[in-house]
């Protein structure tokens, strides 16, 4: 019975280290202008996630991610990922890091194609 309940409290805190990870990065919410240059799915040792790369709206070059987040209940980004089209200008909801080195990225949460008014 003691086995049990030391396996029960090391499971509850590891969800509660990997939830709470995930609640610390995903709740920094920022609206970002992207001009989409092209997308991508990118494969790595945890599975693969699909990048938005383009251009902010000081020109600046962008690299996003779209995956889904458990916290913020997001599960649509490959329904996501189709909507979005090379050329065209959106504002992007996001939350997350950016940090080069390990391979992080802002996420998106979601986003809308802008429309000029002519």
């Amino acid at each position: 019975m003691r086995k049990y309940l030391i396996d029960l409290v090391g499971f509850i805190v590891i969800l509660g280290i990997f939830l709470g990870g995930q609640a610390a990065t995903s709740f920094n919410e920022e609206t970002q202008i992207i001009t989409v240059t092209s997308t991508d799915r990118v494969f790595g040792v945890k599975g693969s996630k699909w990048i938005v790369l383009g251009t902010d709206e000081n020109g600046n070059p962008i690299a996003l991610q779209n995956t889904d987040i458990l916290v913020r209940l997001k599960f649509n980004s490959s329904d996501l990922q189709a909507s979005i089209e090379a050329g065209k200008t959106y504002e992007a909801v996001v939350v997350g890091y950016r940090v080069p080195f390990l391979s992080w990225y802002k996420n998106i949460i979601s986003i809308k194609e802008i429309y000029d008014n002519p």
